[in-house]
């Protein structure tokens, strides 16, 4: 019975991550890899953006960190989590992507 639960929970934690992997390199989606650790650096970036979203603000007085980041920055590490697992999927479609990233890059 605990190997199924952990199996449950394997599973469901596998979907909840790559999100963007599985954005990015779904054949219906219009973005393309044009880089290696494309989706990881998304990721990360976006994780940056969920933990201090005063980064968004033109006005540079917003900046550094304010009490509402608080409630921010953990969830931002939830995210950090799953760039981690972006990075993952990156490792093993690396040797696809320098293939893709390369031809795309002499395409243009």
């Amino acid at each position: 019975m605990k190997k199924a639960y952990f199996i449950m929970l394997l599973f469901f934690a596998t979907a909840m991550c790559g999100c963007v992997n599985m954005y990015e390199r779904a054949p219906w989606t219009n973005p393309e890899i044009r880089s290696v650790y494309q989706c990881s650096r998304a990721a990360a970036g976006m994780s940056v953006i969920v933990a201090f979203p005063q980064m968004m603000s033109d006005n540079p007085e917003d900046g550094g960190f304010i009490w509402e980041n608080i409630y921010t920055v953990p969830l931002g590490c939830l995210c950090l989590c799953d760039a981690a697992c972006e990075a993952v999927i990156d490792t093993v479609c690396l040797p696809f992507d320098w293939i893709i990233s390369a031809a795309r890059r002499k395409g243009n």
